[in-house]
């Protein structure tokens, strides 16, 4: 159960961090750009969840 909660807490930083980054972006990117940020934040953050349902259901 440990490995869930340290990748758990990875994941979190880690969507925190690319949210960050582009947030921060923000100021810098516009329109289509700014989206594609967005997406591949969402898409690696919902990556990463999957990985952690996996495991947590081998429990």
């Amino acid at each position: 159960m440990a490995e869930v909660i340290v990748l758990l807490n990875r994941t979190l930083v880690a969507a925190w961090a690319c949210f960050e980054v582009a947030h921060w972006r923000l100021f810098i990117i516009q329109g289509r750009d700014k989206l594609n940020l967005t997406i591949s934040c969402t898409f690696n953050f919902t990556v990463l969840t999957r990985q952690i349902m996996t495991l947590v259901n081998q429990y």
